[in-house]
């Protein structure tokens, strides 16, 4: 008999051959399965030892949910509803898995002292979360509904946890680090995959910026995030480290740049909701005094009225919305005034949508289940277009009651400069409230944070939460009250 030392080698050396065995016969069937769980071992060994970092964990995070919302080519509606299994959704829930990983390690590993945060979002969030789930119930399509409210589950669980893991500043200044690493990354990749310019010629011939299968407008949302991050970086600075004056002229490097790729997306409503947010931003930053404020406001409207009264409104709208200039030919988009003027058929939709929310007005038809709802009334609309109207139609008016109510704590940051405040907390206030009017222009023409769980949510959560952790710290500072000559703590 063999002694037990050689049996051992023996069994360990046919280990070794039957392992590379299978492996080879892997690699020559799927090739790609063998490359998912390489990377899927080396991402759970790289999450270990990140964890450990807030400022890394938290722009892993991003970058996952950004991966997750990324579309390498399109996918039918009816695939969808039918709950088939492809490539592209596979990669989607691997990225979601992937996303409730480090959520488990962040709850598993916990950083000491944990944070005190408000409990009222937090609170807020989890029972959104939860009627979602439970709407999967009376959901028509409950296995996407099931899907969707997890998905939702797994966002509200990971943006809580940054807050019980680090500040407001250090969160938003991973977002705009997140963002500048995937941007860069796939505008290079689309480049060098397709050759040229990355772009989607639209039905009127319109060339709009895009890469891959991913759809304009959400790229417009990438690029205007970015921007008002930058923005807000610029107007109230940043802890030392990055107020060289090297940095200050990257930000505005930036600032150009990704303001130039908003334009190139042609995507209407994220371009007006940029304008108007970057507009509130400098407002607050320069704290016009109210009396100068007004009489601008009063002088525009007079403008405004002189223009109608000569003009005439419809001739005056007409003028605007002309192929004759490039503001009008820009906003046109190949369009005519009237598809531009009914927001390319939302308002008839939303008229249509009425009876669908007054059947079930109180919790909706489920989480996500609008798909095969809507196609019934539109065959173009997966979607409410509207977030409220979305809310509305998903979760009724309980779920956008609550939706809403925490979406509006965001325009409430603090007071602009408190009094011992750091510029830290200022740039964060700054951004919150920016990238707050951005989402709720931009939620009036699309789903935005009440549609698909994904980067648009996410940022809505971060910016509720900011806002209550920004006006606990104003409370703290001015003691319970405003000092005299300055705003209340909850002013914007």
């Amino acid at each position: 008999m063999r002694s037990p030392e050689v049996l051992r080698r023996t069994a360990a050396a046919a280990g070794v051959v039957a392992a590379g065995v299978l492996i080879a016969v892997a690699i020559l069937a799927a090739p790609w399965l063998v490359a998912a769980a390489v990377a899927g071992a080396f991402f759970l060994l790289l999450s270990v030892r990140i964890i450990r970092h807030q400022r890394l964990t938290a722009v892993l995070i991003f970058l996952i949910v950004l991966l997750a919302g990324s579309k390498f080519r399109s996918r039918d509606v009816g695939a969808t509803l039918s709950g088939a299994v492809d490539s592209q959704v596979a990669y989607e829930l691997a990225m979601f898995a992937a996303l409730g990983w480090i959520v488990f390690l962040a709850i598993t590993f916990p950083v000491k002292p944990v944070r005190r945060v408000p409990r009222t979002i937090p609170l807020g969030l989890v029972c959104y979360a939860v009627l979602a789930v439970v709407s999967t119930a009376w959901s028509p399509t409950p296995v996407l509904t099931l899907v969707r409210s997890l998905q939702l589950s797994i966002l509200v669980a990971a943006a809580i946890c940054l807050f019980y893991r680090t500040d407001p500043t250090t969160i938003l200044q991973a977002l705009l680090i997140a963002l500048l690493v995937h941007c860069g990354t796939f505008i290079a990749l689309a480049i060098a995959i397709s050759g040229g310019w990355p772009q989607r010629l639209t039905t009127s011939g319109v060339s709009r910026f895009t890469w891959f299968a991913m759809h304009p407008s959400v790229i417009a949302m990438l690029m205007a995030t970015a921007f008002l991050l930058l923005l807000a970086s610029l107007l109230e600075g940043l802890p030392p480290t990055w107020n060289a004056r090297r940095f200050a002229v990257l930000r505005i490097g930036g600032i150009v740049v990704f303001g130039a790729l908003l334009l190139a997306t042609r995507a209407r409503a994220d371009f007006l909701a940029t304008l108007a947010a970057a507009g509130v931003m400098v407002v607050r930053r320069t704290r016009i005094r109210p009396d100068i404020l007004a009489v601008a406001v009063l002088g525009g409207l007079a403008i405004l009225g002189f223009a109608v009264t000569t003009f005439g409104g419809t001739d005056l709208v007409g003028r605007m919305l002309s192929d004759d200039w490039a503001g009008g030919a820009y906003l046109l988009r190949g369009q005519t005034s009237a598809g531009f003027l009914s927001l390319n058929g939302r308002t008839l939709l939303w008229k249509e949508m009425l009876p669908l929310v007054s059947a079930r007005p109180v919790l909706g038809w489920g989480f996500e289940s609008t798909r095969s709802v809507l196609l019934d009334v539109f065959f173009w609309a997966a979607y409410a277009h509207n977030a409220l109207m979305q809310a509305l139609m998903g979760l009724g008016v309980v779920g956008a009651g609550l939706l809403m109510t925490l979406f509006g704590s965001c325009f409430f940051v603090g007071s602009p400069r408190n009094r011992g405040g750091s510029d830290a907390s200022a740039f964060a206030r700054s951004a919150v409230l920016g990238l707050a009017v951005y989402l709720g222009i931009q939620a009036v023409g699309s789903e935005s944070f009440a549609g698909t769980p994904g980067f648009a949510a996410l940022v809505a959560f971060l910016c509720m939460l900011s806002a209550a952790d920004l006006r606990q710290e104003a409370r703290a500072t001015h003691g319970g009250a405003a000092p005299l000559g300055q705003p209340r703590a909850l002013a914007w």
